[in-house]
């Protein structure tokens, strides 16, 4: 424990990990309120997170867990599928897993150019001294929470951009008077020594564009075949 403490604090140091295999991981929890969603008795079962740094890498997934909590409001509770990506900050480029029918696929797009306005606001996360950086993501409101003191200029989903880990961020759209808020909060932040690299490769690389246009022609197939449309080759 005390020498994952000291590689914590090496890494807060010099901004990069002293040895190949030491990584900087994040476990954040996801909290949604989705007004729309609420009025028709539903709520988003939360989910945990795990980002995964190393210099200008990070991987971002979902995990497994099970959910003991009882449900006291008497709304249908639905789980989110499982999710992924893997974004370098050097490079501009993410890659988001995703499939076809039973083909998997690696989705390579740009990252999205985020035009952060840092404040003075401050507070603590966990113990790391963070710092308030405010921004728009088409009709969302994005308030981030980052650490100077966590040199890695990424954070969970699709942020990245501020001088440092983003450890806590929330998203926030108002449409016809309802308003929904999407957040992730970091609650562990540790160092682990893996050798795996960051980069997957379960499935073949394929532009956004591209991708995109394949589901089109997949749906209309799909959708062909199941409307008695489809009777002969």
């Amino acid at each position: 424990m005390k020498n994952r403490l000291l590689f914590l604090w090496i890494s807060i140091l010099f901004g990069t990990f002293l040895f190949g295999q030491e990584k900087l991981k994040v476990t954040y929890e996801e909290v949604s309120d989705l007004e729309v969603l609420r009025e028709l008795g539903i709520e988003i079962s939360g989910r945990t997170f795990h980002l995964i740094v190393a210099n200008e890498e990070s991987d971002y997934s979902s995990i497994e867990k099970i959910n003991n909590s009882q449900n006291l409001s008497g709304n249908r509770i639905i789980d989110l599928p499982k999710s992924a990506i893997y974004k370098n900050t050097k490079e501009l480029f993410s890659l988001q897993s995703d499939k076809i029918g039973n083909e998997n696929y690696l989705v390579q797009d740009s990252l999205t150019q985020f035009n952060w306005e840092l404040t003075r606001e401050a507070k603590t996360i966990l113990g790391f001294p963070v710092r308030k950086a405010m921004t728009t993501n088409k009709n969302a409101m994005v308030t981030a929470w980052f650490s100077p003191q966590l040199k890695f200029n990424t954070g969970p989903d699709q942020f990245w951009g501020l001088p440092g880990l983003i450890l806590e961020i929330e998203s926030r759209v108002n449409v016809d008077d309802k308003e929904s808020v999407r957040a992730f909060i970091a609650v562990e932040v540790e160092v682990i020594s893996d050798s795996q690299k960051l980069r997957p490769s379960n499935g073949k690389l394929i532009s956004k564009e591209k991708f995109n246009e394949k589901v089109k022609v997949y749906r209309e197939k799909r959708d062909e075949m199941y409307s008695g449309g489809v009777d002969k080759d």
